[in-house]
């Protein structure tokens, strides 16, 4: 748990404040609910999670710590207060919003949906998330703290953003689940998002085809929730090991190997859903088939890159962040990204 700005205390011991990349213009940091929350994910252990040694590296919640500080101190301080729009209301979007403020500019966020989380919202119908679900109440609380407006349930159009006579954009529609072309017959079908939303609707028997980070985490939420759960991956993994980190490995294992809930078959190709049975061959070629009575197909993320790319002509300064530039995919590196698209503004 960190912050990167300077405290009372720390001047007090003598600590020099933060060059003007850390300085804030207009908001003072104060109070304890300033403190970013840590969601304890374990990547500030290092990228080497199953061998070791772990050193300190990159914060997910924090884009300031673990970074070298020549990367800080090219950070320019803006030469005058501009009026900034962002698009979206996720992660990157009120991250960006966030440092956009701190440096000085008056901010809006346009975001399409009733609240902001974009993603995150996820965590708050998941029993296995609750530290990105207080991380993302605390990215919240601080878009309210800075005065940075809000407008909820409006879809921005480059035509409203040109009107609004904005000195900069920032984009960061985030990204949206790869729809797939799997035919199923006999049983309930949903993405990931969908079946967040409506697990009344799932049944007792769910099949999870597709794993990885956002997969597996799913499954095993949806196992915790009394559903008989059966994950199938065409991998050698559940999950990726950059996600798995080194302190929480022997509980994650412990937790999948022995839930009376959870299954899971890896180097698994599924054949089809007929009839409210998924058919598979598993690792061996064998053919198999488990009861569904519903199946949830995840098949990754589609960075929203079309929808950004419209707006890249609404203004002088126009800059793409979080999971629509194709290169993120997780938490940290949406974050990150969004620090430095702010940062040139």
């Amino acid at each position: 748990m960190s912050s990167s700005f300077i405290t009372s205390q720390d001047q007090e011991r003598g600590v020099e404040e933060p060059d003007n990349a850390h300085r804030i213009s207009n908001v003072l940091y104060a109070g304890a609910d300033d403190i970013i929350p840590c969601i304890a994910c374990w990547n500030c252990h290092g990228i080497s999670m199953t061998k070791g040694p772990w050193h300190s590296s990159l914060c997910s919640v924090n884009p300031t710590w673990g970074t070298p500080p020549y990367k800080l101190q090219g950070i320019s301080a803006p030469g005058i207060k501009k009026k900034v729009a962002v698009i979206g209301g996720g992660p990157a979007g009120m991250k960006a919003a966030l440092t956009a403020a701190e440096r000085g500019h008056n901010v809006t966020i346009y975001e399409k949906d009733a609240a902001l989380g974009g993603l995150l919202k996820i965590a708050d119908k998941s029993k296995t998330r609750w530290t990105f679900r207080k991380y993302k109440e605390w990215l919240i609380n601080q878009v309210k703290k800075n005065g940075i407006e809000v407008k909820t349930n409006t879809a921005a159009t480059p035509e409203m953003i040109k009107a609004g006579k904005y000195d900069a954009v920032l984009v960061a529609t985030g990204a949206e689940p790869v729809v797939s072309k799997m035919k199923v017959d006999g049983a309930k079908s949903f993405n990931i998002l969908e079946a967040y939303d409506k697990k009344d609707e799932l049944g007792q028997n769910v099949v999870v085809i597709g794993a990885g980070k956002y997969g597996f985490e799913l499954a095993l939420g949806l196992a915790m929730d009394v559903h008989k759960v059966t994950t199938l991956t065409s991998g050698d993994r559940l999950f990726e090991v950059d996600f798995q980190g080194p302190h929480n490995m022997a509980n994650q294992e412990g937790i999948y190997k022995n839930h009376p809930n959870f299954s899971y078959a890896l180097n698994a190709e599924v054949k089809g859903v007929t009839g409210g049975k998924v058919t598979y061959k598993d690792s061996t070629g064998a053919e198999k088939s488990v009861q569904a009575d519903s199946v949830v197909i995840w098949s990754g993320l589609k960075p929203r890159m079309d929808e950004a790319e419209k707006f890249l002509n609404c203004a002088d300064e126009v800059y793409l962040a979080g999971d629509c530039t194709g290169k993120n995919g997780h938490l940290q590196k949406a974050i990150r990204s969004a620090f430095y698209a702010a940062s040139q503004v």
